[in-house]
């Protein structure tokens, strides 16, 4: 199939976005950067992410009631393609793992209550500002993964805390602890020990 080029509003992030959500230098496992953007589609905001020369992921998280419909009786096949498409590993999260998120899914509210963790996004930003003025004084432990937010973790969590010590996960995706278990232990012992 021949690419196309896709074509948003040039104004995709507000202002205040770009603010609250500092450019980010966000790379897929091969090192790819990530390109993302926020149009709006028949008023409704849409987040994508283009990475290397893949096709434009729509993640419509954020859209009211139109994921929960989409997704209803297709809740294995979505969440193991969202969940493994985000991994450096995807064979690290067993079928145990999926079925776990899954029946998760299913349930009467399941899909809503994923989905609306992302739909918090603005209500979030907007509690979390003023500790901007305030920041947490004790240490805070930044875990990132080699493939999914690597120090960018640190480096948001520095606007809010005063002593933010990072950790980058070699080897690992948005699942961490499935994926590098071992090497998240050892950042949480290092942590809690003084390190």
């Amino acid at each position: 199939m021949p690419r196309r080029k896709i074509r948003h509003p040039a104004r995709a992030c507000t202002a205040g976005e770009k603010r609250e959500f500092p450019e980010m230098n966000l790379t897929d496992h091969a090192g790819v950067r990530l390109i993302h953007g926020k149009p709006k589609v028949n008023g409704v905001e849409i987040h994508y992410a283009i990475g290397g020369g893949g096709e434009p992921v729509f993640l419509l998280h954020g859209v009211p009631n139109v994921p929960e419909l989409l997704l209803a009786g297709r809740e294995r096949q979505f969440w193991t393609y969202y969940a493994r498409r985000q991994m450096w590993d995807p064979s690290a999260m067993a079928e145990e793992d999926i079925d776990e998120i899954v029946h998760s899914a299913e349930q009467p509210g399941g899909n809503r209550a994923i989905l609306e963790m992302y739909r918090a996004r603005q209500t979030d930003a907007e509690q979390n500002r003023p500790h901007y003025a305030d920041p947490i004084s004790c240490p805070v432990l930044a875990v990132g993964a080699e493939a999914y937010l690597g120090d960018e973790v640190a480096r948001q969590l520095a606007q809010v805390a005063r002593d933010v010590r990072g950790a980058v996960i070699p080897a690992s995706g948005h699942n961490i602890a499935l994926e590098n278990p071992a090497a998240l232990a050892e950042a949480y012992l290092d942590f809690f020990a003084g390190g």
